[in-house]
C-alpha cells in the first residue's frame, strides 16, 4: 500500500450540507479514513497546528483582508499565512494513506485558490488519484438544515436558539420560528467567509443532497464509483453515522486555547463553578459554542484577546451562556 495507489477524496460544500456526514459514511460503509477538516480546531492538536494558527493570526494582524476576505483574489498572495492550516489537513491525509488506501477530507472550503492548494500539496506528497467531491443543496433546504442543526446543538448545550442568536445581532424576543431563523441566516454575509462558494472546476463531481434521504449516499456512491451491499437500511446507516459524530465531539472537543477571548471566559467560569458536573457542562458549552460560531462564520480564527475589546457586549452575552446556559 502506497500513497500513490491510494484514492483521495476532497469533499467540499457550504455549512450544514452534509460534509461530515458524507465523510463518516464513507468511513463506516466503504472503509475510508476520514480527515475531518475541523481537526485543527479541536483539542488534540499538534505543535504544527499551533504554529499554523499562530501564522494565521499574524496574517490577520498584518493584513486585515484576511479577517474578512470575499474571493480567492483577496487571499491568493497571502498563502504563507492561511496555507499552514490547510497543510495540516493535507499532512493528516497523507499520513493516513500510509495505512489506508482510501482517504476522505471534508471541509467547508468555498475558495478555489485553497482547493487548488490542497490538490497541489497532495500531489507533491505523492498522491496520484484525487477526486474533488462537492455537495450541493437547495438554499431553502440548506437554511432549514442549519436551523435543525442549531436546535440540536443548542439543546445539547442546555441553551436556547434564541439566546445563541441574540449573542450575535438578532434583537428578537423569545424563541425564533424556523422561518425567522432562516431569514436571519439568509442575510448577506450572515455566514461570514462561509457565505462564499466559488465556482468549481470542470473535473469536480457534484452530488445534489437536497432531499436528505438515501439519494444522498446513492449519489456519493455513484460519483465515486462505489458499491454498497444494501444490507443496512438508510436509517440504520444514519443512526451509526450520527453516533460517530457525537463520539468525535465527546472525545475531541473544540479547543478553547486557540481562541483567547473564549479561553479567558471559560477559566473565569470554571473558577466559580461549585461541582465537577458544573465544570463539565461549562466545558461542553464552550466547545459547542466554538463549533456553532465557526459554522456560522461569526468566530474568526484570527481573533485575539485584544480583538475582543471591540465587541464587549457580545463577549458578555457569550460568557453568560457559557456559565449559566442563558443570557442574563
Amino acid at each position: 500500500m502506497t500513497i500513490a495507489s491510494s484514492h483521495f477524496v476532497y469533499c467540499v460544500a457550504m455549512p450544514a450540507t452534509g460534509k461530515t456526514f458524507t465523510g463518516d459514511y464513507l468511513d463506516l460503509i466503504h472503509g475510508f479514513h476520514h480527515v475531518d477538516g475541523d481537526l485543527a480546531f479541536r483539542s488534540q492538536y499538534t505543535p504544527e497546528m499551533r504554529e499554523a494558527f499562530t501564522k494565521m493570526v499574524e496574517g490577520g494582524h498584518r493584513y486585515p483582508i484576511l479577517k474578512d476576505f470575499k474571493s480567492s483574489d483577496d487571499i491568493a498572495e497571502f498563502e504563507e499565512y492561511w496555507g499552514p492550516l490547510f497543510q495540516v489537513r493535507v499532512d493528516s491525509a497523507l499520513e493516513a494513506a500510509k495505512t489506508n488506501d482510501k482517504v476522505v477530507i471534508t471541509f467547508a472550503d468555498g475558495f478555489q485558490v485553497q482547493r487548488d492548494f490542497v490538490f497541489k500539496k497532495l500531489k507533491e506528497g505523492g498522491a496520484k488519484n484525487i477526486t474533488l467531491l462537492c455537495l450541493s443543496m437547495d438554499q431553502d433546504k440548506k437554511l432549514e438544515s442549519l436551523y435543525h442543526r442549531a436546535v440540536r446543538q443548542c439543546d445539547a448545550m442546555g441553551i436556547t436558539v434564541g439566546d445563541f442568536m441574540r449573542m450575535g445581532e438578532w434583537e428578537g424576543k423569545g424563541e425564533p420560528t424556523m422561518e425567522v431563523y432562516k431569514s436571519f441566516m439568509n442575510r448577506p454575509g450572515a455566514l461570514g467567509i462561509f457565505s462564499v462558494f466559488e465556482d468549481l472546476p470542470s473535473h469536480a463531481k457534484i452530488v445534489d443532497v437536497t432531499n436528505r434521504d438515501v439519494t444522498h449516499i446513492d449519489g456519493v456512491d455513484a460519483a465515486l464509483g462505489l458499491f454498497r451491499s444494501g444490507e443496512e437500511s438508510y436509517d440504520e446507516i444514519v443512526k451509526q453515522v450520527v453516533a460517530m459524530d457525537h463520539k468525535r465531539d465527546e472525545e475531541n472537543p473544540y479547543c478553547m486555547t486557540l481562541f483567547p477571548e473564549i479561553e479567558k471566559e471559560v477559566k473565569e467560569a470554571l473558577a466559580s463553578a461549585n461541582t465537577d458536573k458544573e465544570k463539565k457542562q461549562i466545558k461542553r458549552r464552550a466547545s459547542s459554542l466554538i463549533k456553532l460560531e465557526l459554522m456560522t462564520g461569526r468566530l474568526s480564527i484570527t481573533s485575539t484577546s485584544s480583538d475582543s475589546n471591540a465587541n464587549e457586549s457580545k463577549n458578555m452575552r457569550r460568557s453568560s451562556l457559557i456559565i449559566t446556559g442563558k443570557i442574563e
